[in-house]
């Protein structure tokens, strides 16, 4: 035990304390309560959105029980100050802290006194190597391996690597766009003139792009991108025989958005229900429907496939560096700007646009018809 207790004094304490959602000065003592009890703390912070204003612990709620004070009552006038570390901090300075303040519990705060969580003496007397995960890791998967981000750190590929996946994406879209329409130019007009047809034909080129990406090893690095987050999220350890059984189908995957989009869109744009409004209704009824099942249909049979031992390692790879940097990150919670960079939507975006610029480049270098053009 001794040497279990040695590794948690050396590690950042922002990667043992316990994560909690600080009350609002406007919560009520009775929520302070609950939280105490649901989380097994022996405080809550209390905070003016996540900035630190104070605590509300046992001695609090007894003094205000003793007075009278009701359990609906406001926690801002009941705040205490905290005894507070930074997300840096070793385990050894935390149990100095607990010694000379007697605290029976710290608030963690990241750079910008941010609440970060909770430490007790029990997360460094009881660590057992487990890593916490902070905010929801995502990511996504590239030809080079995965990318995971919390939006505060990243690990795994680089930028790069997500500028390829979108020259990778719409170079699956355009081979799609291109046969279906290829294949369109062979039917009669008989069959290309009816309402239907545009429809029927975005709907062929979106089955043939879903087959290309399944038929690519990036199906193989989605997989094992989401294996790894569902063992990161149930605190399994990061081992190749444990990431491997771990199911494929994530329900926060970018999948389940697309999908709902698709079908959201696919509805709106009917021709056959011709009242706007009964339109706009049933798209919002049936994409809030099926949006779950049916993106967790695509991601199973399209968008990922079972992963090689070497995608699975690459994942791994990528959970244990977001793990540690996770770890020592000064900032945990950051700012809007700095999640959407870090989400790579951008990057991969990016990479699209200079796909289709290059493409436009040669229709317009070529002199192809525009009967043959895509886009």
């Amino acid at each position: 035990m001794s040497s279990v207790i040695d590794d948690a004094l050396t590690l950042p304490i922002g990667g043992l304390a316990s994560q909690i959602d600080p009350l609002q000065p406007e919560d009520s003592l009775r929520v302070a309560a609950r939280e105490m009890f649901d989380h097994g703390l022996p405080l809550v912070p209390v905070a003016n959105g996540l900035e630190l204003l104070g605590i509300v612990d046992g001695s609090v709620l007894s003094r205000a029980m003793a007075a009278g004070t009701g359990p609906d009552s406001a926690v801002a006038q009941f705040a205490v100050p905290a005894v507070v570390l930074p997300t840096w901090a070793t385990g050894a300075e935390a149990l100095r802290t607990f010694e000379t303040t007697g605290a029976s519990a710290l608030v963690v705060v990241d750079a910008n006194g941010l609440v970060a969580g909770v430490l007790t003496p029990a997360h460094l007397y009881g660590h057992r190597g487990d890593r916490h995960m902070y905010g929801k890791i995502g990511g996504m998967a590239t030809p080079f391996g995965v990318y995971l981000t919390n939006g505060a750190v990243s690990g795994g590929v680089g930028p790069l690597a997500l500028v390829a996946t979108g020259v990778l994406m719409f170079s699956c879209f355009l081979l799609a766009a291109t046969l279906a329409q290829g294949g369109a130019s062979f039917l009669p007009s008989t069959v290309t003139s009816r309402p239907w047809f545009d429809g029927a034909l975005q709907a062929f080129t979106l089955v043939l792009f879903l087959l290309g990406i399944r038929s690519l090893p990036l199906a193989g690095v989605h997989a094992a991108e989401h294996m790894v987050v569902h063992a990161i999220e149930r605190g399994e350890d990061l081992k190749p025989e444990i990431v491997s059984r771990m199911p494929r189908v994530h329900p926060r995957c970018g999948t389940n958005l697309a999908i709902g989009a698709t079908v959201f869109l696919g509805i709106l744009s009917a021709p056959w229900i011709p009242n706007q409004e009964f339109r706009l209704l049933t798209a919002l009824v049936v994409t809030i429907a099926v949006w779950r099942p049916l993106g967790a249909f695509v991601q199973y049979w399209f968008t990922t496939r079972p992963p090689t031992r070497t995608q699975v390692e690459l994942g791994i790879q990528a959970g244990t560096q977001i793990l540690a940097r996770i770890e020592s990150s000064p900032v945990l919670v950051p700012g809007v700007g700095v999640r959407l960079m870090r989400s790579g939507l951008f990057q991969i975006m990016l990479g699209a646009t200079l796909a289709q610029f290059v493409v436009w480049a040669v229709y317009e270098s070529f002199r192809v018809p525009m009967a043959w053009r895509v886009f």
